[in-house]
């Protein structure tokens, strides 16, 4: 063997411990489900199936928050609404206290666990859409 193939293999093996606990602090930071147990990779190889489900997970994340993030503007909206002639008219102050529980809910969920509702309100199809 060359004397740069045993060097990389030296300092591959040195750094896998490292890289080992990285790839898994990065995997419990995500969220990541359904994962082998930390101890069952030993193998570099062996973490092609864990990064490629943690770039699939990252993936999702941004599509997570911004639909909640749209869910609660559009939650807002619906609190703004006023009534043309009334300062307080009941069904409005029931749709809108209803608003602001479920404002309240979608605004306290996180990351790999949205809201149900979320989604639907942030494309407009929540029944508040109508």
């Amino acid at each position: 063997m060359s004397e740069n193939l045993v060097s990389d293999l030296l300092h591959t093996r040195k750094n896998f411990p490292t890289l080992h606990t990285k790839v898994w602090q990065l995997a419990d930071s995500l969220a990541v489900p359904s994962l082998a147990r930390p101890d069952d990779i030993t193998k570099l190889s062996e973490f092609q199936t864990v990064l490629q489900t943690i770039a699939e997970v990252e993936q999702k994340k941004p599509a997570f928050t911004a639909f909640t993030q749209s869910a609660l503007r559009f939650l807002n909206l619906v609190l703004q609404m006023r009534h043309l002639k009334r300062e307080t008219f009941g069904p409005q102050t029931t749709f809108q206290d209803a608003a602001t529980e479920l404002r309240q809910a979608v605004g306290d969920t996180s990351w790999p666990d949205p809201h149900l509702d979320a989604q639907g309100l942030a494309k407009h199809i929540h029944p508040f859409a109508y």
